[in-house]
């Protein structure tokens, strides 16, 4: 009997080891076997557990379950105050390039959602992950406050639950400006549309061409266009030139002028996908 309560607790710590939820900034892309792109790889992922958010805009989360595949389990997203915000969740659907498969396109279902991590129409060899796109958008009308948003897993009996202190900020965003900034390839990292966006903003250069189909690339490019309107709108108080500056320095880049960076825009050295979110932060902070 002894030896038989250190088996059973071990067999435990398993069970709870082969499920969890996290939840990661939308440019931390997560294969269906738990392991971070390899485009995307840099330093520790961010923790989200209290992110600043603007209203009049989208900001967006993926969200990371570890189940057992065949395993029912139903995913909850709950506010406090309810429907402080207008929240949609998509199913991230899984392309394989090369060797690497790679969340991409999205379907959208219904909160709460039930399902399994394995699907018949869908099989992937091994697959012990599935990752949801989580998509909040503040209307204008809201004041700036702090409410939780949680993310609640429920499966065998058990809840998991990550819970999110979201700060409202006072930024309303204005309307995204129109933009021929195209998608790049899937097996780019995923910071490529927000970085597209960025030099369309700073050097004037579109590039590329968009796609019709849902995807994870179309939001993140969404979502940059957002930030690229409130950098016009920031503009009158503070000259296009030195918030131009300001955002090179905050991407990363403190021995560089815009128009030196625009020769050859590039990503920090090192950085990982979400270097971009020190761009957002800045705009958010920002505000007059």
């Amino acid at each position: 009997m002894s030896r038989l309560i250190p088996l059973l607790a071990l067999l435990f710590t398993s069970l709870l080891d082969a499920q969890s939820l996290r939840v990661y900034s939308e440019f931390y892309r997560i294969d269906p076997f738990g392991k971070p792109i390899p485009a995307d790889s840099g330093p520790a992922p961010r923790e989200i557990i209290s992110p600043a958010v603007a209203r009049n805009g989208f900001t967006s989360f993926r969200i990371v379950v570890t189940a057992p595949p065949a395993v029912p389990f139903t995913l909850h997203i709950a506010q406090n105050p309810d429907n402080t915000a207008e929240v949609k969740l998509y199913r991230e659907i899984y392309t394989k390039s090369g060797e690497t498969w790679i969340p991409d396109r999205l379907e959208l279902v219904e909160v709460p959602y039930t399902g399994t991590v394995a699907q018949a129409v869908r099989t992937i060899p091994g697959q012990s992950v599935q990752s949801f796109w989580l998509d909040t958008r503040l209307p204008a009308t809201v004041p700036p406050t702090r409410f939780r948003l949680e993310a609640q897993l429920n499966i065998n009996q058990q809840w998991i639950i990550y819970p999110m202190e979201v700060r409202v900020q006072q930024t309303v965003l204005p309307a995204p400006p129109e933009s021929k900034t195209g998608l790049s390839p899937v097996e780019s990292p995923s910071d490529s549309p927000a970085l597209s966006v960025l030099r369309e903003y700073l050097c004037g250069t579109p590039a590329g061409k968009s796609e019709p189909d849902l995807s994870i690339r179309q939001f993140i490019r969404r979502n940059a266009l957002q930030d690229a309107a409130l950098a016009r709108d920031l503009e009158p108080s503070r000259t296009r030139q030195i918030l131009q500056q300001t955002l090179i320095w905050s991407a990363g880049f403190p021995d560089l002028t815009p128009a030196a960076w625009c020769k050859a825009p590039k990503r920090p050295e090192g950085a990982g996908s979400e270097w971009y979110l020190k761009v957002r932060q800045y705009l958010l902070s920002g505000k007059r």
